[in-house]
């Protein structure tokens, strides 16, 4: 059951977009600093203008407005709360409790507090695909390299040796290589073509016979990649598109 709101799709899409696709790795290193979290809070805010614009437009300015200021104040609040919590927690457990806590926010003031019929130009599902492709891109890598960090092969040493054992592809390819067969798969996913998914992690695999023959680290890291990217995408799928909300 589709049950999510088109206010509710928007705001999502929004955040998902400034937490991860208008965020640069050095604003998200340096949010403990207030100015930085400011900025931060400032990309969002700018996202969300035209959604509570359009809320406004619509006979709604009470809600639209008051949406766009607590979930700006909250998000400034809750990173602060993280930059606290730096110490005593690591940073996995940070970031899905920060992650956790935005979207849930975003959800429960859409949902419960400022409900409203409101139809934007694009339907229910264009939204959910449109959340979906913004989800399984680089939301995906950023969550992965959060999460599964103590497996990256990074070099261990200045020693050449290490270098070349683990660095042997251009930067950023393997992140462009994952969000494409994320997206391939998703499509797949929507058409019940479920081999050709099969077939884009067999042609992977193959591409990278070699490293993973002989060097061992690369191959377990390559499992864990692949396992982790499948999971996301159908996890991410029958959520929002089969309607799990």
């Amino acid at each position: 059951m589709h049950a999510l709101s088109h206010e509710t799709l928007l705001f999502l899409i929004a955040h998902i977009l400034g937490d991860y696709h208008l965020q640069s790795e050095k604003i998200s290193e340096r949010k403990n600093s207030t100015v930085e979290r400011l900025r931060h809070v400032g990309i969002h805010l700018m996202l969300m203008f035209p959604i509570s614009l359009w809320m406004h437009v619509k006979g709604y300015p009470v809600q639209g407005w008051l949406l766009w200021i607590l979930l700006g104040a909250s998000h400034y609040l809750f990173d602060a709360l993280i930059s606290q919590l730096r110490k005593s927690k690591s940073d996995e457990t940070l970031y899905l409790l920060d992650q956790v806590a935005h979207v849930a926010l975003v959800v429960l003031l859409c949902e419960l507090l400022f409900h409203t019929p409101l139809q934007s130009p694009l339907s229910s599902e264009q939204l959910r695909w449109i959340l979906l492709f913004v989800l399984i891109t680089k939301p995906a890598n950023v969550t992965f390299k959060k999460l599964f960090r103590r497996y990256q092969l990074v070099p261990r040493s200045a020693n050449p040796i290490h270098v070349r054992e683990t660095v042997e592809t251009e930067p950023g390819a393997g992140a462009l290589i994952g969000n494409l067969e994320r997206v391939l798969s998703a499509i797949f996913l929507s058409v019940g073509q479920y081999g050709a998914i099969g077939l884009i992690y067999t042609a992977k695999s193959i591409a990278r016979f070699k490293q993973i023959e002989e060097n061992r680290r690369f191959a377990e890291y390559y499992l864990i990649g692949t396992l982790y990217s499948i999971l996301y995408v159908v996890l991410v799928y029958f959520i929002l598109i089969v309607g799990v909300i």
